[in-house]
């Protein structure tokens, strides 16, 4: 009987868990239409200061192409702001392509208090160069976004 009293508490408790932690997470509706990737729900302060989200169906991979460290990230849907990489101090040149497939999303490159740089959407492979004088964060932040990011970071 104590067995049974205690299986069934770890069962409720495993349960209320899981349900507290979906409802962490908030579904954006894409309401702008599919031509419109401009966010709608998350601010500026969110993008900047948050690192919480929902990923669906996602693949990502960080690899070595010669001097090049290449992080790749493909998702059905997202919903929030994922950081993606964060670069010390130093210099350096990436190489950044962002495909939209659906929703509403940016990428950016933030030092924390501040965006620094927001790379394009559905454009070709865009270069920027920049000198961290501290920590900087690669952040994506998605309404109901599918998504293809590709970061080849040079030192």
């Amino acid at each position: 009987m104590r067995i049974i009293k205690k299986l069934l508490i770890l069962l409720i408790v495993t349960i209320s868990v899981f349900m507290i932690s979906c409802g962490a997470f908030k579904h954006y509706e894409d309401t702008n239409g599919s031509d419109d990737y401009s966010l709608q729900y998350i601010t500026e302060e969110m993008l900047i200061k948050e690192n919480s989200g929902l990923r669906i169906a996602s693949v990502s991979t960080t690899t070595n192409e010669g001097a090049y460290k290449v992080i790749k990230q493909s998702c059905s849907r997202f919903d929030g702001v994922e950081e993606l990489y964060v670069v010390k101090s130093g210099s350096y040149e990436v190489i950044v392509t962002f495909n939209v497939e659906q929703g509403n999303g940016r990428l950016v490159l933030t030092d924390g208090n501040s965006v620094i740089h927001e790379f394009g959407i559905n454009s070709e492979e865009e270069t920027f160069s920049f000198t961290a004088y501290k920590k900087y964060y690669f952040k994506v932040a998605g309404e109901d976004l599918g998504y293809d990011i590709t970061i080849k970071i040079a030192k």
